[in-house]
């Protein structure tokens, strides 16, 4: 049987010879596909762009013969089984998606700006760094959730085109980091911003949590956003959606659909978003607190930013006695508020990432071939392609 050995100059060589003892046979490299392709005696393979290699190292076990034959040796098979991959990536996404609570955000049909509250968002982050800065604190966290929402609103047209043509990946992407955004700056309300009473006057003012907000960094959901950040800046983001926007329309005016811009690269531009896809949408979905509740803390915290500046401006202690109960209202629904979507947005991320890490593998072709059917949308869930 064929097997990969190293030879003297320390090359991974295919033979045709039986299994000596398992020390012999060495499969694994740091790169398996390119340290296979740098065999003298292996003369013939399928050369494929720095991109695609990446892809099949990060998903496959070239372990496995078959798997190593068909990324070496045909690449219309390695088509239709990264295809393959990709649609139970995405299959996946899909089926937890129905149990997620978007609130109107599919109403603003790709339009970040037309979103109920979008100003009060915007506000809300302007607060939030103002008390960042006071504090004398990096602004990370803030900073990355307003950039996330330039990236959208910049990106308007884009996702306004895809729910024109009623393409599923384009929305979703949309969808999930709008709710990402909704979800990120009512997080950073709750965990880091602190009403204390004023001793003079009982009047109320707003303090960060600094170790609090160090600690969320590191969250999932800052982390998921900075990287959709990052995917935008590098042009992941427009070349995904363009992708699948572009081919669903002309699956309209007659083209044969399932078949994804007919090249690996097409396939690979898809696979660069569908981890962050999956990231957003696994946090989504292990989230119990409502968008509405997100909206309310947010409210709330603009509505006690507002009494804040009356109370600055107040003339006598009457005024500043009025102003603390109504601030006292306020606070006691923040507070209540606040826990529970502290709570809920820890326990989340560690059940979110406790997913995402059991299902990290590696897969072989006969693992996407023989449960394509089944995984790929012959239930009712949505496939890509």
């Amino acid at each position: 049987m064929a097997v990969m050995k190293r030879n003297r100059r320390g090359h991974l060589v295919l033979k045709e010879e039986e299994f000596a003892s398992p020390e012999e046979v060495l499969f694994f490299a740091d790169d398996p596909l390119r340290d296979m392709k740098n065999t003298p005696e292996l003369t013939q393979y399928v050369q494929y762009p720095s991109a695609v290699d990446e892809k099949i190292n990060e998903y496959f076990d070239l372990s496995d013969k078959a798997t190593r034959q068909t990324f070496l040796l045909d690449e219309a098979s390695a088509t239709s089984v990264l295809t393959g991959l990709t649609n139970r990536l995405y299959d996946h996404i899909v089926k937890k998606t129905t149990s997620i609570d978007y609130g109107t955000i599919p109403e603003s049909k790709g339009d970040i700006t037309k979103l109920t509250m979008y100003e009060d968002l915007k506000d809300c982050c302007q607060i939030i760094k103002d008390i960042v800065e006071e504090f004398h604190e990096k602004s990370g966290p803030i900073d990355t959730v307003i950039l996330a929402m330039t990236n959208v609103e910049t990106r308007k047209d884009l996702f306004t085109r895809a729910y024109r043509a009623d393409c599923e990946l384009p929305v979703l992407i949309y969808e999930n980091t709008v709710l990402a955004i909704v979800n990120g700056i009512s997080y950073l309300i709750a965990a880091c911003i602190e009403l204390i009473k004023a001793p003079s006057d009982e009047t109320y003012r707003m303090q960060l949590d600094k170790l609090a907000y160090a600690k969320s960094r590191d969250h999932l959901l800052y982390t998921t956003l900075d990287k959709f950040n990052k995917a935008c800046e590098k042009g992941d983001v427009d070349k995904a959606c363009n992708e699948v926007i572009n081919k669903r329309v002309k699956k309209f005016t007659g083209v044969a659909a399932g078949i994804i811009a007919g090249t690996l690269i097409g396939i690979v531009v898809i696979m660069n978003i569908v981890p962050l896809l999956r990231e957003l949408v696994y946090l989504h979905f292990y989230t119990r607190t409502k968008i509405a509740d997100f909206f309310n803390l947010q409210a709330d915290l603009l509505q006690m930013n507002a009494y804040n500046v009356e109370a600055n401006g107040a003339i006598n202690a009457e005024e500043r006695k009025e102003i603390a109960k109504k601030q006292q209202a306020i606070a006691d629904n923040f507070r209540k508020i606040a826990n529970s979507v502290q709570i809920d947005g820890k326990q989340a991320e560690v059940k979110a990432s406790r997913e995402l890490e059991s299902n990290k593998r590696k897969y072989k072709v006969d693992d996407i071939m023989n449960d394509d059917v089944e995984d790929d949308g012959a239930d009712g869930v949505s496939s890509l392609f």
